[in-house]
């Protein structure tokens, strides 16, 4: 089969599942009237995947979006309950404890929630999909290093390219 053709029918797939989800209040359609956003037309393109793995990712993005959202819920209330327990004059220290200590358990959940999700993601691609990923995760942690560069003028990204006569040193003005 065309590998072109297949490509073109997975982000075809992707759409169609996309705008399923959308349809069902699912998902907010993407701003910019595409059937599907971009950064899962870039995803499906590198790593080449079919269209069982879109819908297989779909799931995966609907089943984050169900894990995190009640949590970041609960985030905002218990940071709101920390606001005021700080406001009282003087603030009770055991509500505080207790409070952050809540807190920062609510998040641990959303940080699980987020390595299942990249842990299933994971699981389902082949090999060459999963080397693929591998290579990005490691360029990934190069950002800083990059932009550094870049500010320096000493690299330029596509979408980072310096005016004439302008030189940003990182210093500031």
């Amino acid at each position: 089969m065309n590998k072109q053709f297949f490509r073109d029918s997975t982000i075809g797939w992707a759409a169609i599942c996309m705008m399923s989800l959308s349809l069902l209040g699912q998902t907010e359609p993407p701003e910019d009237g595409t059937d599907i956003p971009k950064p899962v037309r870039i995803m499906v393109r590198y790593l080449d995947m079919s269209p069982d793995q879109v819908a297989r990712f779909i799931e995966l993005r609907q089943d984050l979006r169900e894990c995190v959202a009640p949590r970041h819920e609960l985030l905002k209330r218990l940071k709101a309950a920390l606001k005021e327990a700080l406001s009282q004059d003087p603030p009770s220290s055991e509500l505080v404890g207790d409070l952050v200590i809540e807190i920062h358990g609510v998040k641990q959940e959303v940080r699980r929630c987020h390595a299942a999700y990249q842990q299933a993601f994971c699981d389902m691609l082949d090999d060459d999909q999963l080397a693929k990923m591998e290579r990005l995760q490691a360029a990934a942690k190069l950002r800083p290093v990059i932009h550094a560069f870049s500010a320096l003028g000493l690299l330029h990204t596509p979408t980072d390219t310096p005016e004439p006569d302008v030189v940003d040193d990182g210093g500031g003005v």
